[in-house]
C-alpha cells in the first residue's frame, strides 16, 4: 500500500466511524477538529477549561473559522474535587499526570448530552503525537499503556455516567495502516501526526488547522495549574 492510498483509507474509515449526531470532546486541536469536520459539524462540541485557558480560546478560534458552535464547560464552575475523588474510586493507582487529562474527560462526560461521546483517543499514541515518542521514534510504550491502562479506565469513567466512548482513531484498520509505516512517515519537520495532518489536508481543512501543534489536555485546559495547589496533593 502506498502512502497516498493509506491516507485515503484512514479518511474513509474515520468517516465510517464518526456518527452524524451526538457529542464530542472538543479541544480545538487537530484530532478533534478532523472528527468534527467529518461529522458535518452536526456533533455537539464541548470544550472544558478555565476561562483564560488555551483550549477555550483555541476552540473558539477554530469554531469561528469553520462555522459551528462550541459549548464551554468552565472549570471555575465545576466541583473538581468531586471528579478527582471519582477518578480515585475508579482507579486507585491513577497518577497525578493521569488525573490531569482524565479529569477533563470526566467533566465532559458528566456534562455532554446523549449517550455517546466522540473523542480523539488514540491519535497521539498511534500517530506519534507525544514529544517523547517523536524523540525516541518509538511508540510501543505509549500503545501498551493506552490499551492496558488508559482505555479500560476511560471506559469505566464513561460507564459511570451512562455514556459510551466513540473512538474512531482506534479502529483496527487505522491501527494496522499506521503500524505498516515507519516513524519517518509519522514525523515531519520535528512534529508528529503527519498522517493525520495529511488526512486533514485531503478533507479540505485549512492549513491553520492541519499545521497546528499539540497541546496536552491538562495544560491546554489549565488543569495543571489547579493540580499544583498544595492542598490537593494528599488526594491525588
Amino acid at each position: 500500500m502506498d502512502y497516498g492510498e493509506a491516507i485515503a483509507i484512514i479518511r474513509d474509515v474515520l468517516k465510517a466511524n464518526v456518527p452524524a449526531h451526538g457529542s464530542i470532546a472538543f479541544s480545538g486541536g487537530l484530532d478533534s477538529t478532523v472528527l468534527m469536520h467529518i461529522s458535518g459539524y452536526r456533533l455537539s462540541a464541548y470544550t472544558a477549561g478555565f476561562a483564560d485557558s488555551h483550549d477555550i480560546a483555541r476552540a473558539d478560534a477554530v469554531s469561528n473559522v469553520l462555522g459551528f458552535h462550541v459549548n464551554h464547560i468552565l472549570l471555575e464552575k465545576i466541583d473538581l474535587m468531586q471528579h478527582i475523588r471519582l477518578l480515585k474510586d475508579i482507579d486507585g493507582t491513577i497518577t497525578k499526570q493521569e488525573t490531569g487529562y482524565e479529569l477533563i474527560l470526566s467533566v465532559v462526560l458528566s456534562t455532554a448530552d446523549g449517550g455517546e461521546v466522540v473523542t480523539g483517543q488514540g491519535a497521539d499514541e498511534i500517530f506519534y503525537g507525544y514529544r517523547r515518542t517523536i524523540e525516541s521514534m518509538n511508540n510501543v510504550e505509549q500503545m501498551k499503556k493506552l490499551f492496558e491502562r488508559t482505555l479500560p479506565r476511560e471506559k469505566r469513567i464513561a460507564a459511570h455516567y451512562g455514556k459510551e466512548l466513540i473512538t474512531p482513531y482506534l479502529d483496527s484498520h487505522i491501527i494496522d495502516i499506521a503500524r505498516s509505516f515507519g516513524p519517518d512517515h509519522h514525523i515531519r519537520n520535528g512534529a508528529g501526526k503527519a498522517m493525520i495532518r495529511d488526512v486533514a489536508r485531503s478533507l479540505g481543512l485549512p492549513e491553520s488547522i492541519y499545521s497546528y501543534g499539540k497541546k496536552a489536555a491538562q495544560y491546554g485546559s489549565g488543569i495543571d495549574r489547579y493540580l499544583k495547589k498544595e492542598k490537593y496533593f494528599s488526594i491525588i
